[in-house]
């Protein structure tokens, strides 16, 4: 008699420039790796995969009892596409109960769960190689009309463009008589009326991009059971086109700063040197990283790119776009990594596989503070790899704080508590408009370092001194009990690095070879509680709260 727990194997395929659609998670008081946030019309979605499910296998390898930064790894290596055996929380809690042996589950046994709609959906690959594509098609008007009307057909769904202008910008925009309109600037619009649409064109102002099919197109996609996406479709219409740069690194690197800016989204090239490799490659300020050596980095904390970068050893291929072509595709609504799938002949995608990191794990990744960059050239030294520690949740709640004091006439504003026989101590009584107050601390946080140095397992009495002698100034790493309780539960150190980093103040470069190193001791930047820079990575502290590094 077969067994009433049903496993699902689902295929998951990763997306252009994102990732699998879905976020790994082990929350408290829960028992194994649970499927979360899980992106509508996502390759994750498709396949079947619902909240709440347990991941039982990856590839064929059981992982139930393994580690959740583990399993994570075992799917960041899986490639473009993953495999997953999956139980609903409800089978997957009574399998539990029962003791049953998930491991003796295997994929013989598993039900597959596909959408009718969009039953077993062939490769995007697929589409392209075999199939006519949709296409995005850029409008950017002067003056004067876009050279197109909109029309709609008693009977027929959707809104389509008809009566082009011989010559107008519709028409050298790539645009044809008949083509259904499937997004307009990003949104999808198929449900739109025509009054809605003509509205949003109107809204538009001189610019529009549309996502686009003709009857050849949208038939095809019918009979292989696909969504239209912008993902699946062509780019060749786009007016201005993201490019490949090979750089070849000199002893004294290749010659800019790689910048992101807190208010803006993205890695930056700055400050390019004269004669640098990135000079010679025409590289200019602004310039945005979209991939290196293949695979995307936009989503991508600072420190990831740089270390990227820093892999490909004394060479980097890099896909850049500038300012221009990136308004164009952020008016698509689409990545400028989908470029590389047009761009890439068969033989350079051997050379080049991209590897995205998939979105499967919720990660928090520590914050870098500059320090201020040498005026002296630096002398190459061997490289040593970063590693940097991820937690597994990005949700601010569940980030420590780094909170500065000022010491007032009545002291910090605080209490501090301990439980006898329990380690660890609590902040009480935060006086309102006090320095805690107004530093941010909060009731019942729990203080984790003191000036840079963990406190967490040291006697009340000695945190009390490490307090007192700290001559009026205070920098203190809190956590609230929910978010300490998260971290603990999945045995993940909590650290300075974990916390958005506080406000610097401006620093004046030293023209001596020797970079200022040292601040006030008795208010440390969250840079003395990281991990240095390698020595061929030097800092640069140029814009506040900004990650800038020489490369």
């Amino acid at each position: 008699m077969a067994s009433p727990t049903q496993p699902r194997e689902c295929l998951v395929t990763k997306q252009d420039g994102k990732g699998f659609g879905f976020c790994l998670r082990i929350e408290k008081n829960e028992v194994g790796h649970l499927v979360r946030s899980i992106e509508k019309d996502s390759s994750a979605d498709r396949s079947g995969l619902k909240d709440g499910d347990r991941v039982l296998t990856v590839d064929g390898i059981f992982v139930d009892e393994k580690e959740h930064t583990e399993v994570v790894d075992i799917i960041k290596k899986s490639g473009n596409s993953v495999t997953l055996l999956v139980l609903d929380e409800v089978a997957y809690e009574n399998a539990k109960r029962k003791g049953e042996d998930l491991s003796k589950l295997s994929k013989t046994s598993a039900q597959p769960v596909t959408k009718p709609e969009v039953s077993q959906p062939p490769k995007k690959d697929e589409v392209q190689d075999s199939g006519p594509k949709p296409r995005i098609c850029y409008l950017a008007k002067d003056g004067g009309s876009y050279g197109f009307s909109l029309k709609s057909t008693p009977g027929t769904s959707g809104i389509f463009l008809g009566s082009l202008a011989p010559n107008g910008i519709a028409a050298k925009a790539g645009v044809r008589d008949g083509d259904h309109i499937i997004e307009l600037n990003g949104n999808n619009v198929e449900n739109d009326s025509h009054e809605q649409i003509t509205q949003k064109v109107k809204e538009s102002g001189s610019i529009i991009a549309f996502l686009l099919a003709d009857k050849e197109t949208e038939d095809y996609f019918t009979k292989m059971k696909m969504k239209i996406t912008a993902d699946t479709a062509t780019l060749e219409h786009l007016p201005s086109k993201p490019r490949t740069v090979d750089l070849k690194k000199e002893p004294s690197g290749y010659g800019f700063y790689l910048r992101q800016e807190k208010n803006r989204k993205g890695h930056f090239i700055m400050e390019i040197d004269a004669g640098s490799p990135a000079e010679k490659a025409n590289l200019k300020d602004y310039d945005r990283i979209v991939a290196v050596n293949g695979a995307s980095v936009e989503t991508f904390e600072h420190e990831q790119v740089v270390d990227a970068i820093r892999k490909g050893g004394d060479k980097t291929t890099l896909l850049i776009v500038d300012q221009k072509t990136d308004e164009i595709y952020s008016k698509a609504g689409i990545s400028p990594y989908l470029y590389l799938q047009e761009l890439k002949k068969p033989e350079e995608q051997k050379e080049h596989t991209p590897a995205v990191i998939p979105a499967v794990t919720p990660a928090v990744i520590p914050a870098v503070t500059p320090a201020t960059k040498p005026a002296a050239v630096p002398t190459p030294t061997p490289e040593k790899p970063a590693t940097t520690p991820a937690a597994t949740s990005p949700d601010p709640k569940h980030k420590p704080r780094l909170c500065q004091l000022q010491k007032g006439t009545s002291g910090y504003g605080f209490n501090l508590n301990a439980i006898k026989e329990v380690p660890g101590q609590y902040i009480k009584q935060v006086v309102k408009g006090g320095p805690a107050d107004v530093g941010g601390i909060k009731e019942d946080d729990i203080l984790l370092e003191v000036n840079g140095v963990n406190v967490e397992k040291d006697a009340y009495e000695d945190v009390i001194v490490k307090i007192k002698n700290a001559g009026g100034n205070l920098t203190l790493l809190v956590i609230s009990q929910e978010a300490y309780d998260y971290f603990k539960s999945q045995k993940l150190p909590v650290t300075s690095s974990m916390a958005d980093p506080l406000p610097k103040k401006e620093t004046t470069p030293s023209n001596s070879e020797k970079a200022p190193t040292n601040k006030a001791k008795s208010v440390p930047e969250p840079i003395e509680l990281a991990a240095s820079p390698p020595p061929d990575v030097k800092s640069q502290d140029k814009q506040e709260k900004d990650d800038d590094t020489q490369l």
